[in-house]
């Protein structure tokens, strides 16, 4: 958790030491450190491009990036092709196929800051086929040498399809030997959740070796695969997730208990698990939400007192809280994690405008028949 703040740190600092210890960082067992380091080293350059760019030192990581693109692409293919849909390793592996090309993209901007790399970026990444190919093009002008080589046949093969890195069909008969091969991956988030496919969700045949136990929390496994289906979180990457389900803690309710009353204070947001919880206002229904569903998200965010009554609804309910204050310091080093709740707040805040309009219209209509 420490060293996951150092980067954002040495951003902040802002010279040239700084930018040279980000850029000759090489963490090797935590990938998603590795991608904040890349984020951070990108954006100082962005806010000082006048400071100097060890080029052969950019170079190498941006190849070294390439070689795990290369390497997890077959692995997702045929993990997509034979797990069941929706799979969390699927979307973690495709989270590192995201991260390492973004990060390709980064460092190259690096080398060419005049350039609009990261703009060519967003287009491959969020656009639709022909965006993709205009950036394909845009850096076939401007790359040479091995990244050229290595970068361009890899876009051009995998730039048709409706995801960037998503690549062929693959083989579902070897997802098996996937889910083995991730088992003894170096990657540490990749290895507890193919582990935990393997033991729970999918035992696999033959089994993994003697001896390979999992190498995180069970309870936090089961939070992960458990907040990865959540609305909130769908657009989350699998590192945010793990994060989220380390500050989750369990909470259990019997039939008719109050879980928050109106007026108290915001100080968590509750994921269910199981079981349904009934939502009152003024002593009547409003609404019920069930398994995979999120409430406290606005209060969560402003820390108003509650608006409505919780109460649980089904003899058991077990559910997630996230305090409020410990997600508004995972918060402010991982800002993508408001990008779910603002999502969920904004189609709620678009409901109830719908039907105070419908509500007025209907009054209207009510008084010129009267």
């Amino acid at each position: 958790g420490l060293r996951l703040q150092v980067p954002r740190v040495l951003r902040a600092i802002g010279t040239e030491a700084a930018a040279r210890a980000l850029l000759f960082s090489n963490i090797q067992e935590h990938a998603w450190l590795r991608f904040r380091i890349a984020l951070h080293l990108s954006r100082l350059h962005e806010e000082r491009p006048h400071l100097p760019v060890d080029e052969t030192r950019a170079r190498e990581a941006a190849l070294r990036r390439l070689a795990f693109y290369r390497h997890y692409l077959p692995l997702y293919r045929d993990l997509e092709a034979g797990l069941p849909p929706g799979a969390p390793l699927v979307r973690a592996v495709g989270d590192r196929l995201q991260q390492n090309l973004e990060v390709t993209f980064r460092l190259i901007q690096l080398l060419l800051p005049d350039a609009a790399i990261l703009a060519a970026w967003r287009r491959f990444a969020g656009g639709d086929a022909r965006d993709r190919a205009d950036a394909i093009e845009l850096l076939d002008h401007l790359l040479d040498g091995p990244l050229h080589r290595r970068l361009l046949p890899l876009l051009d093969r995998y730039h048709r399809l409706p995801a960037a890195w998503v690549g062929a069909a693959g083989r579902p008969e070897r997802a098996a030997m996937r889910v083995q091969e991730l088992a003894t991956d170096e990657d540490e988030v990749l290895r507890a959740i193919a582990i935990h496919t393997a033991i729970r969700c999918w035992p696999l045949e033959p089994p993994l070796p003697p001896g390979l136990e999992e190498n995180m929390d069970a309870t936090l496994m089961e939070r992960i695969f458990s907040l990865e289906s959540v609305e909130i979180f769908a657009g989350c990457d699998v590192d945010d997730i793990v994060a989220l389900a380390a500050i989750a803690k369990a909470r259990e309710f019997r039939f008719g208990q109050v879980i928050f009353d109106e007026g108290d204070e915001s100080d968590a947001l509750f994921v269910i698990l199981e079981g349904q919880v009934r939502f009152e206002k003024g002593g009547r229904e409003v609404f019920t939400v069930g398994p995979g569903q999120s409430f406290g998200e606005s209060s969560l965010l402003d820390g108003a007192p509650r608006p409505v009554r919780a109460v649980a609804v089904s003899p058991e309910l077990h559910a997630l809280a996230i305090d409020r204050l410990d997600f508004l310091d995972l918060v402010s080093d991982r800002p993508e994690l408001l990008r779910g709740i603002f999502k969920v707040v904004s189609r709620d805040l678009r409901q109830v405008l719908d039907l105070a309009a419908a509500s007025a219209r209907g009054g209207e209509i009510g008084r010129a028949h009267g």
